[in-house]
């Protein structure tokens, strides 16, 4: 942890070969992570990148008292959940129309035999 905090510290103050060390140490964990909440290589790529950008935007937030592993992960998480949510709900919208659509196209189907039924008889 406190090898971490020092790598953090060098990053801060704008040694760039400390963010890639931080990175090396971690990035086995952080894309298995990845790849067990997504479980496709192509979302777990995505994501991985993504938390690693949100991390460098945030590190002035990690205070050193937990595991910097925690925190890692814990954006990795709250990165994927937002997605996941975004996507949820746009999958209920998208059911949602087509829903919409069956129903139209049934109701006009049932419709249309009835006013058949009435010219033929």
């Amino acid at each position: 942890m406190k090898d971490e905090k020092a790598l953090i510290n060098a990053y801060q103050n704008g040694n760039e070969y400390a963010a890639d060390m931080l990175v090396h140490k971690h990035q086995t964990m952080l894309y298995r992570f990845s790849l067990r909440l997504t479980k496709s290589q192509v979302e777990a790529d995505d994501l991985f990148q993504e938390t690693w950008v949100r991390v460098f935007r945030s590190l002035n937030r990690y205070d050193g008292d937990g595991p910097f592993q925690t925190w890692l992960c814990t954006i990795c998480m709250n990165l994927y959940r937002d997605e996941y949510t975004k996507k949820k709900r746009w999958l209920n919208v998208v059911k949602d129309f087509f829903s919409m659509r069956i129903k139209t196209s049934n109701w006009l189907v049932y419709h249309h035999s009835q006013q058949h039924r009435k010219t033929s008889q």
